[in-house]
């Protein structure tokens, strides 16, 4: 009886059908050549002869019926492996991307786009005994998830563009980022490289949410 009451209450409290959506992991670690480094729990691949490693993201349901994604992306030296960045991504029960952050690493230094919301779409609710507007009016916010998309990404060029300015001064470099950014380029193309590198796995995410 006991028992039979306890699942009552969970099927109340999140009942069936409650999340439409869900992630397919499997899907995101074959577009990145599958699930088959680290005992099975992260992706191996290279990007413009760089070797990236993304670990299988951590996927928890949101109390809207959304889903909250989060992975770790490593970059590998000849010898060892450093810490690249963190990547958090929040979907509504419809998918849409409603926040998204980068936590990023370079040359032992932290930098965070920190949390970007999405902004709540304002709708045109017409009043009493007044005529429609004779042209529509478009919603300020018409694609909140892209809009999220654009702002953490600019935060993050952002960021990337203060380190290579930092790159660029006659410091010595040891760790294997700070070597990359200096070789390449004077820090432009690895820099690029890293962006286009995170882009490329949030895209990935969010093909993967269902």
């Amino acid at each position: 009886m006991k028992r039979t009451f306890a699942s009552l209450l969970v099927a109340l409290a999140f009942p069936a059908g409650g999340f439409a959506i869900d992630f397919d992991s499997d899907e995101f670690g074959q577009s990145l050549g599958g699930w088959d480094d680290k005992d099975g729990v992260a992706a191996r691949y290279i990007t413009d002869r760089t070797t990236f490693r993304t670990y299988r993201p951590t996927v928890t349901k949101t109390p809207e019926g959304g889903i909250f994604i989060s992975t770790r992306i490593t970059q590998m030296g000849t010898a060892s492996e450093q810490e690249l960045c963190y990547l958090h991504m929040t979907f509504d029960s419809d998918g849409k991307i409603v926040s998204s952050q980068v936590k990023i690493k370079l040359g032992g230094k932290a930098y965070d786009t920190k949390i970007v919301l999405a902004k709540p779409v304002e709708k045109y609710v017409p009043k009493e005994d007044v005529e429609p507007p004779a042209e529509k009016i478009s919603d300020p916010h018409p694609d909140p998830s892209a809009e999220v998309t654009t702002e953490v990404f600019q935060k993050l060029d952002d960021i990337l563009q203060q380190w290579q300015e930092e790159v660029g001064k006659p410091v010595e470099r040891r760790d294997l980022i700070g070597r990359l950014l200096r070789h390449r380029d004077k820090g432009r193309t690895g820099s690029s490289d890293i962006a286009a590198m995170v882009r490329h796995n949030y895209n990935l995410i969010a093909s993967a949410v269902r």
